[in-house]
This record gives structure tokens, sequence and C-alpha cells, in this order.
């Protein structure tokens, strides 16, 4: 059975989370997405689960037939802390501004011999638009972007939060962060999470 936590003696599961963000589901647009992970291929589901000695961490394996993908237990021991990141936006504000001019120029080309009524047979095409769109709801999408990471004894895990530009998207998103944090406080893993804002008392 993919996904089964096969717990020890008197360990207590803590979480047991299995999220994805997808339109199939309405729960919003997702521009792109994705996940860095050493043990699958991108992926916009995370899941994952916490106990109190261990975490259960996605995988996949070999198998001649069935569901590839299992948990493999990580104990306590093992785990060296649990981090959520925020995602640095640089990369996508260039590659938003590259999308950008290149839709907007090519609309233009395709667009000036309509405009100047130009004779001959021209075809006209939405992809031009659609990069334009994309370009300008890249940086909406990159707004608050956060990873999870876990570092390992040996290696790591990561989880990159998909691209979604509606709100009901990022608050679930966000939620499901809140979760592992929580859980894994409980739990007693060391724990780290940018987006928590340090305040300053007034003077």
């Amino acid at each position: 059975m993919a996904y089964e936590i096969q717990a020890e003696p008197g360990e207590n599961i803590l979480l047991d989370l299995d999220f994805q963000v997808s339109p199939g589901s309405g729960t919003g647009f997702i521009v792109t997405g994705g996940a860095l992970a050493r043990e699958s291929k991108k992926r916009e589901r995370l899941r994952l689960a916490i106990s109190d000695q261990a975490v259960y961490l996605p995988a996949t394996r070999f198998v001649v037939s069935g569901d590839p993908h299992y948990f493999r237990r990580v104990a306590r021991e093992q785990v060296r802390a649990v981090c959520v990141q925020r995602l640095r936006p640089y990369g996508l504000w260039i590659a938003a501004a590259l999308m950008a001019a290149a839709g907007l120029v090519t609309e233009i080309m395709v667009m000036l011999p309509l405009v100047t009524q130009a004779r001959g047979t021209y075809q006209v095409s939405g992809w031009p638009l659609a990069i334009l769109v994309g370009g300008l709801l890249l940086p909406i999408a990159g707004k608050g972007r956060a990873r999870l990471v876990v570092h390992l004894a040996k290696g790591r895990f990561g989880w990159n939060a998909p691209l979604v530009v509606d709100r009901a998207s990022k608050q679930r998103i966000a939620a499901a962060l809140d979760e592992i944090v929580a859980a894994c406080r409980k739990a007693g893993f060391p724990v780290s999470d940018e987006r928590e804002r340090v305040t300053v008392p007034a003077s």
C-alpha cells in the first residue's frame, strides 16, 4: 500500500499530511510548480508524516507491479533541522520581465499587419498574449512563496510550494506549512521558520 505508516510500538503519529494544490480540485489557478527532493521527481503534491519519534518522507522504489511510492522512516536522531525558507523572487522577476517583453513584442509584430491593413494572408495566434499575461502573473504568484527543507544526517528533503495567484490557495499552502511546523515543534525537532516576523518592542 502506498504511503503506509509503519509506526513503532508506542510511537504516536502527530501529523499525516497529504497536500496538493491543483486546478482539478478547484483550489486555484497554478502558474507552475514543483519540489526539490532527492527521493523523487519534481512534484506539487506534498506527502509527509510526523511522529514523536520520526519523520516519514515520501520516496520511490523499483517495483515490478503496484505503487512504487512509500514512506521512508527517518528516526529523530537522523533529523538535523526542519526549516521553512522564503524563496527569493529575483529569478522570477527576471523571467517575468523577459516573458512580458517577448509576449508584447511578438503580439505587436503579429497585429501590426492587421492594424496597417497590409495586403496578404496572416495567421493570428493567441500565444503571444498568453506569454504576456503569464509574465505579468509570475511576480504575483511568487510573492510570499516558501520552501520546506528537512536536513538529515545524510542528505536532505525539500519541497517548493507551487506558484499560485489566488489568495485561497496561498492560504492553504501557508496552513499546511503551519501544521508541519507545529507538529515538528511538538515532537521536539529543531525548527526554523523564516516566515515568522521578529517584532521589536517600541522604546
